[in-house]
């Protein structure tokens, strides 16, 4: 992991750490958005009249 770019010579693109941190952002942007939609999905599905506990259920 400790590479020095100074030594080594090798073009940018064939470097496997280029796609890795490509693939990461890819994937972390992929989960935000998820979550982001599945927020947006409890948000607008909510209604306050249907809000009921389980403790009320049972009883």
């Amino acid at each position: 992991m400790l590479r020095s770019y100074f030594w080594i010579h090798e073009p940018i693109h064939q470097q496997p750490m280029l796609f890795v941190g490509i693939l990461l952002m890819i994937f972390g942007v992929q989960f935000f958005l998820a979550g982001l939609q599945s927020e947006m999905i409890r948000h607008y599905a909510f209604e306050r009249d249907e809000e009921y506990s389980i403790r009320q259920e049972l009883v």
